[in-house]
């Protein structure tokens, strides 16, 4: 009746106690709910993104803008779906959709991508739209700029750590 009747790591003061049936379970059922909370827990870690659509009235005005980001479009077409950009990106595939007239560009979405030369991207956003609205700064989440896409969406650059 003394031997340990479940995992010895868990509550072991509890474990020692175990000598009737009853107890035995109390105790094998919160290591189980121990044990399927971490697994919950480890297991919702796996999910992850792999999508990620914008749609604009002007497609390729807007692909060009994220190229200078440093992603790589391709015009695609799915079926008999619009002509659009696609791009994947670790995994990711990112795409950009053209806006029907009647519906209006939704620029409340926030995005924010790891860039390898910071300077160099705000450089070239300067340059060809000038909308940048915070200026590269170090923070507590590295050095980060923010600028606007063409829809007027804030995205937000962070420099690859060296």
């Amino acid at each position: 009746m003394d031997e340990l009747r479940c995992l010895p790591d868990i509550q072991p003061r509890l474990l020692w106690k175990s000598h009737t049936k009853r107890r035995t379970y109390e105790v094998f059922a919160f290591a189980f709910g121990v044990w399927f909370g971490l697994h919950l827990l480890i297991n919702a870690v796996d999910m992850k993104i792999n999508l990620l659509v914008l749609k604009t009235f002007n497609p390729k005005a807007l692909s060009e803008f994220y190229e200078m980001l440093g992603i790589t479009f391709e015009h695609h077409r799915h079926g008999n779906g619009p002509m659009h950009y696609a791009a994947n990106i670790e995994g990711v595939v990112f795409e950009i959709y053209p806006l029907s007239h009647d519906k209006t560009v939704d620029n409340t979405l926030r995005l924010g991508f790891t860039v390898e030369n910071l300077d160099g991207v705000i450089e070239k956003i300067t340059q060809h739209t000038g909308r940048v609205t915070k200026v590269p700064a170090i923070t507590e989440w590295g050095r980060i700029a923010v600028v606007e896409d063409l829809d007027g969406r804030k995205i937000e650059l962070k420099e690859a750590a060296i």
